[in-house]
């Protein structure tokens, strides 16, 4: 992470080499960082950047974790080590551009110390290197592409964490319960060709297939699909006992929406993703 450099801590710094030797000459201590340094005066906030879904259908995912950060900032009166908080939150649109705009606006200013989110994958993938190019952890919230921590993400990823697991194990979860739980042999997905649904409908199909599942239809929609009877179609020809759609709120309403108009979807389970936890 950038160091905080606090001008009361250097004189405290010196007051504590002063005390060591009577006779000892004054030096000037050079701090230095290779990722750069951000300097707090005396009484100046400290600023910390943010950026989530905050509009559009899936606001609620990038609200919850703002409010998150916001009620965590509240119960330490907005402050750190004495200095107020200034929280600079951008809006990523839970999309790759949104994710490189919002990254970009947070990376041009200087005396941001950190960065929290995104809530989607989507935008991590793009802003977590722009941010880490300018020397900036970017912690997400709610990112759980598995390529974004994985061993091999490559260094323009070495700057970004998250506090929330990895779809390796989302997918697993899932499978196991859907095989050894519901009782589900034959497996249909549906994903959006977004970092988050596509990667998890992978680990999903290969971890089904682990347990002696079949996968029987890998479908993709696009997040601006309006008519998915298509796709339903050749999913219900197929006969799954389950559908498996881990994307987002807009077209997962238009596929929820359509199923009852395709013959025999009456016979097959839905199951959504985490992404769908919104009202």
């Amino acid at each position: 992470m950038r160091r905080l450099t606090f001008a009361a801590a250097v004189g405290l710094a010196a007051a504590s080499a002063a005390s060591m030797a009577m006779a000892a000459e004054t030096e000037t201590i050079t701090i230095s960082d290779e990722i750069g340094i951000v300097k707090v005066n005396k009484g100046q906030p400290i600023l910390i950047g943010g950026y989530w879904v905050i509009s559009g259908p899936d606001t609620a995912l990038g609200l919850d974790s703002k409010r998150g950060a916001e009620v965590y900032f509240a119960e330490r009166d907005n402050t750190i080590a004495g200095h107020p908080i200034r929280f600079i939150v951008e809006d990523d649109q839970c999309n790759a551009e949104g994710g490189q705009n919002a990254a970009t606006k947070l990376a041009a200013n200087q005396n941001i110390v950190g960065v929290i989110g995104p809530a989607c994958s989507s935008a991590a993938t793009p802003a977590a290197p722009i941010l880490w190019k300018a020397g900036i952890v970017d912690i997400g919230t709610a990112t759980t592409a598995p390529r974004l921590t994985a061993p091999d993400r490559g260094p323009d990823y070495d700057g970004y964490a998250r506090t929330i697991y990895s779809d390796n194990l989302q997918g697993a979860g899932d499978a196991e319960w859907m095989y050894n739980v519901a009782g589900f042999r034959k497996a249909a997905t549906i994903h959006d060709g977004s970092p988050y649904a596509e990667q998890l409908a992978k680990v999903f199909e290969a971890e089904f297939k682990k347990r002696g599942g079949e996968v029987v239809s890998s479908e993709a929609v696009s997040p601006t699909d309006v008519d998915m009877r298509p796709v339903l179609t050749r999913i219900a020809s197929s006969k799954p006992d389950v559908v498996y759609f881990p994307i987002f709120v807009a077209s997962a309403g238009h596929l929820v929406r359509q199923m009852k108009d395709i013959d025999g979807f009456d016979k097959i389970t839905p199951i959504g993703g985490g992404a769908l936890f919104a009202k």
